[in-house]
């Protein structure tokens, strides 16, 4: 017994889901995904099981019913407007709420220069740096940050934290401004 007969499913949705299946070989991505769906609301009624579609389908389309002139002239022609496919509005408002989650996140952490409390958790010891840095700038002056470094260093003749340190950076900026620390 053949799924069609399985299913009992019309001469009419056979005869359009074969027209359907034969679009979809010149069709884009989501014209595809379209004409899945078309489908799958023609055979929603016949409650097709999950594992025999993919047969049912193969069946229906490896008999050309859509090549069949008398079908054609009893039903006329299957056509789907081409100009209806799109993305839809899910995914319009999905990009449109990621894109402003993204800038939201850009704007509250600063940008590309920011540090976020987050990123110098894992170098504390960097971050602090950068405060002590501050109070040795203002000691001396308010000399910057590369300046500040190379003189404590210098001092002291060891190497250690550098300028270009992102956390440490934050520390300076963070002590310059009287923002308490974050840590």
């Amino acid at each position: 017994m053949s799924l069609i007969e399985k299913y009992n499913i019309d001469e009419k949705d056979i005869y359009t889901i074969c027209s359907y299946e034969s679009l979809k070989s010149n069709s884009s991505f989501f014209e595809k995904e379209k004409l899945k769906g078309k489908i799958m609301g023609v055979l929603k009624p016949y409650k097709v099981k999950f594992l025999d579609l993919g047969t049912l389908i193969e069946e229906i389309t490896s008999k050309n019913y859509d090549k069949d002139q008398s079908l054609i002239d009893k039903y006329g022609a299957v056509e789907v407007e081409k100009g209806n496919f799109s993305f839809g509005i899910s995914m319009k408002a999905f990009l449109g709420i990621f894109i402003g989650s993204f800038l939201i996140f850009f704007l509250l952490f600063g940008g590309l220069d920011g540090v976020s409390s987050k990123d110098c958790s894992s170098s504390i010891k960097a971050y602090e740096f950068g405060r002590e840095m501050a109070f040795y700038s203002s000691l001396r002056g308010g000399i910057g940050l590369s300046n500040s470094i190379d003189e404590y260093y210098g001092s002291l003749g060891i190497s250690g934290y550098s300028s270009d340190n992102a956390c440490v950076k934050q520390g300076f900026q963070d002590a310059k401004n009287d923002k308490d620390s974050r840590y």
